[in-house]
């Protein structure tokens, strides 16, 4: 059993996939909830900032492997590969953005905001910043992909790739823990894309990191395991000193700085060559479950935030609901496929 975009597809290339890449989605996906839920709220602010950074390389895992195994497919059929990731991309942010209308309106109703202008300001941020605050994701991947498929099909050269991968990140890190350094017109630039934040994270963020994740496919990794855990602890433990030289300055920001790129690279070839012993069926099901737990936990986290007091436990509450729900929803598609 494989994963297919977000569906599983019984075949025999099963055996090809590292089940260590799926159970990690699945764990970047509980990362994510951490952020969600504030689950180290509880603790000092030092520890606070450290497992921001650990939390915060959910995402780009999540675009580093998108990145890694579309490439593999536009080189085996080409367009099509794009095409269908894109139509399954779109019918999720059509189907959740749905699901987040009728979900917020009776906030509308009780706010007394429910009216024409709610359902236009809506509608703007479908396009512009997605139309809940954890679906910029799905939007930006809706504008980065088509890009992707070009930079991959018609750039042969793998190095101007990662150049490429570089520079959009670069821009990135300095528009979110770094624009008070520059003049006023950068700045003023930045407000732009802070207003058309989806677009601007999918040629920024999402872009690069689909990009770093098709220059992996294409290395041969012949390094040491020792020697890529000890890369990952150097890059890490830099990327901490980077956020906590931040916050120094009031920036308490630890999500998209300079050494995330790397980090989460290193952290997804550690996976990568690191195959755990684990059933290949549970592990496909957990990792396929990773985009629905995404995708649903706002829900959750909305409903039983005015009823729970602790972080820790309005985690594990949002954990366990969103987890049963998504890998529920995982197998019953994998038995009608």
């Amino acid at each position: 059993m494989v994963e297919n975009g977000n569906r599983l597809i019984v075949g025999k290339d099963s055996a090809n996939r590292n089940p260590s890449i799926d159970l990690f989605k699945f764990i970047c996906a509980l990362m994510v909830i951490g952020i969600h839920t504030n689950v180290m709220g509880v603790f000092s602010d030092s520890i606070i900032c450290f497992f921001g950074v650990i939390f915060s390389l959910a995402v780009p895992y999540f675009a580093l492997c998108s990145g890694f195994f579309l490439s593999r497919s536009i080189e085996k059929i080409g367009f099509s590969s794009i095409k269908k990731q894109f139509k399954k991309m779109l019918r999720l942010y059509v189907v959740w953005t749905a699901i987040y209308l009728a979900f917020t309106i009776p906030g509308w109703i009780n706010d007394g905001w429910f009216s024409v202008w709610a359902f236009v300001d809506f509608g703007i941020s479908i396009f512009r910043t997605g139309s809940h605050y954890h679906l910029w994701y799905l939007l930006s991947m809706l504008y980065a992909l088509p890009l992707f498929y070009l930079i991959v099909k018609f750039v042969k050269n793998r190095k101007v790739i990662l150049l490429i991968a570089l520079f959009l990140y670069g821009v990135k890190a300095f528009s979110y823990g770094y624009r008070s350094i520059f003049p006023l017109p950068f700045r003023q630039f930045y407000h732009f894309t802070d207003v058309h934040s989806a677009l601007f994270q999918a040629m920024c963020f999402i872009l690069p990191l689909l990009l770093l994740g098709s220059y992996l496919a294409t290395q041969k990794c012949d390094k040491r395991k020792r020697f890529l855990v000890f890369a990952f602890i150097i890059s890490l433990a830099i990327l901490c000193c980077e956020a906590f030289m931040l916050r120094a300055k009031d920036i308490n920001l630890v999500s998209f700085l300079f050494f995330t790129a790397p980090t989460a690279c290193l952290f997804f070839l550690v996976i990568m060559h690191f195959s755990l012993p684990l059933p290949q069926f549970v592990c496909s099901i957990l990792g396929s479950s990773s985009l629905y737990i995404y995708c649903i936990h706002p829900i959750f986290v909305e409903l039983f935030l005015p009823y729970v007091n602790s972080p820790v436990l309005l985690f594990f509450l949002v954990v366990l609901v969103s987890v049963v729900i998504s890998t529920s929803i995982v197998i019953i598609r994998s038995y009608h496929h």
